[in-house]
């Protein structure tokens, strides 16, 4: 999933059309003010979270070491 902390529509949609994102990607369009940056945890952009089948979150980083290094651990990698 992809939080996005865009504040117009067009920018957010377009962002989404031009990267060819393909999971689930959402936003408040409230920018760095919306409640999205409380409820996941974001204190710096980009940030990761992983999220098990279970909904459990089992990562919350901005270092995409620290995804490599799970995503192996639990043998995804």
């Amino acid at each position: 999933m992809g939080v996005s902390f865009d504040t117009k529509d067009y920018l957010w949609k377009r962002s989404i059309k031009e990267h060819t994102i393909p999971w689930l990607n959402i936003s408040d369009l409230q920018g760095n003010k919306g409640s999205m940056i409380d409820r996941n945890k974001a204190i710096s952009l980009p940030h990761k979270v992983l999220i098990d089948p279970n909904g459990v979150v089992i990562l919350n980083s901005n270092k995409l070491d620290d995804v490599k290094n799970k995503l192996q651990e639990i043998g995804l990698m």
